[in-house]
């Protein structure tokens, strides 16, 4: 079983805005994995954000390697994901 612990960053209003951790970018190399979260909407009835950018933190600076934006959220919903 592995654990992930995060350093969360917050805004002034409480938003989660950056989680950050260590992973293994490969099997030996230990680096900073950042989340960036933005652009909070409400959702049904959830406020939420809507854009998240994934990204390592390197010694040579950070690589962005995934951006997301949520259109759509589903609670609750039975069914295969």
């Amino acid at each position: 079983m592995h654990s992930l612990y995060f350093i969360i960053t917050f805004n002034k209003i409480g938003e989660i805005i950056q989680m950050e951790t260590k992973r293994f970018m490969d099997e030996k190399n230990l680096e900073s994995w950042v989340i960036k979260l933005a652009n909070y909407k409400e959702m049904n009835s959830v406020f939420v954000p809507t854009a998240f950018e994934v990204l390592w933190r390197l010694g040579k600076g950070n690589f962005s390697y995934a951006k997301f934006n949520l259109q759509r959220i589903e609670y609750n919903k039975l069914g295969v994901f």
